[in-house]
């Protein structure tokens, strides 16, 4: 069996030392510490971990869950016995997992039938408008990419928003023109793209994807073709 060789993550040299323990503050379990001779520099087994210098990583999974479960991160924080604040940074570095894990979804995927919806939803308020532009995979439901914009609000209360918050940046063709970058990426070439009526999606498909087929239907047909991504949606 070949022997583990520990190098220095600052310098990469196997020139070390051991140098004790110390013991982790959320299970007081017992980790090594060396000393690196060649930069000077400490570390322990922990150091290049995702959770270092993470208080309480034992609470990441049942967190993750409880966020993707629809739980606020206020309760969240009071069934696990966490801090208020403690919440949104760890869901900050649970997010950066997440999109890791999903570019190496991702890398395996090739698909040739996909469904394209924007969504409308808001900050704290309405008026505050954002749109979130989603694409799956419209066999399975996978999703592919969701990007979410701001975008100014609409109708009676347009004034209001103008008036509080001032004019917002429409950033809704930025958005669907990212999402579609990353359609690009696991497209065949006999693609299919399916979407609601609005009339500016061939021009931002056709940017990205020119060999696409695209589709366009009403969100209220009866053959409920974007039934798949409503659905996705929802859950």
């Amino acid at each position: 069996m070949a022997k583990l060789v520990i190098k220095c993550p600052e310098c990469e040299s196997d020139h070390i030392y051991k140098k004790g323990f110390y013991k982790t503050k959320w299970n007081h379990q017992p980790v090594r510490r060396y000393l690196c001779k060649e930069c000077n520099k400490w570390f322990s087994t922990h150091t290049t971990r995702e959770t270092f210098k993470q208080h309480k990583p034992h609470v990441n999974n049942s967190l993750f869950k409880l966020l993707c479960s629809g739980v606020t991160q206020r309760r969240a924080a009071k069934i696990l016995g966490l801090n208020k604040n403690t919440v949104p940074k760890k869901l900050k570095f649970l997010a950066k997992i997440a999109k890791q894990k999903h570019k190496e979804f991702l890398l395996a995927m090739k698909t040739s039938f996909v469904q394209f919806d924007e969504m409308e939803t808001f900050e704290h308020t309405k008026l505050k408008p954002l749109s979130v532009a989603l694409a799956i995979r419209g066999k399975t439901g996978d999703i592919i990419d969701i990007n979410v914009a701001t975008m100014n609000a609409k109708g009676k209360i347009a004034k209001l928003s103008r008036n509080l918050y001032g004019t917002r940046e429409d950033t809704r063709e930025a958005s669907s023109l990212n999402v579609f970058k990353t359609v690009k990426d696991v497209a065949k070439e006999n693609i299919t793209i399916i979407s609601d009526g609005k009339k500016s999606y061939p021009n931002i498909i056709n940017s990205i994807i020119p060999h696409a087929k695209i589709e366009q239907t009403s969100r209220k047909s009866e053959n409920g073709e974007l039934w798949r991504l409503n659905h996705t949606a929802a859950k």
